[in-house]
């Protein structure tokens, strides 16, 4: 795998940062898919065999695009799915934090008032 830099103005990062939350992805990852999709397309578009090729192994003769399965639909619904997912653990996770500060300050007032549980 290669790695590099890419530098973004705020406003597009922000930008970018929303639609990777949105997606349920790291925004490196929803980066390397728009770039994987912008070739895919651009390929598509220029006729490349490769693409020309794996579409017609998909598609049989004679048959219209409304013939297949639209797969898309099962792939968005699974990825609102894991979105409320991911919202969910972040809420609990959130809850939990709060509960445990509020715990901690709890414990640290009960032991300032108890004079036996600071002296050594």
């Amino acid at each position: 795998m290669h790695q590099t830099t890419v530098r973004f103005g705020p406003d597009l990062w922000e930008d970018i940062e929303v639609e990777a939350e949105r997606a349920g992805v790291s925004v490196a990852q929803y980066v390397r898919d728009s770039a994987m999709m912008r070739v895919a397309y651009t390929r598509g578009r220029d006729g490349d065999p490769h693409y020309e090729a794996a579409l017609e192994s998909i598609t049989p003769e004679g048959t219209a695009a409304a013939d297949h399965p639209d797969w898309t639909s099962g792939a968005r619904s699974d990825a609102a799915a894991l979105r409320a997912e991911t919202r969910q653990a972040r809420r609990q996770a959130r809850a939990l934090r709060i509960q445990s500060q509020q715990r901690r300050a709890a414990a640290e007032t009960a032991g300032q008032r108890d004079p036996a549980a600071t002296a050594d």
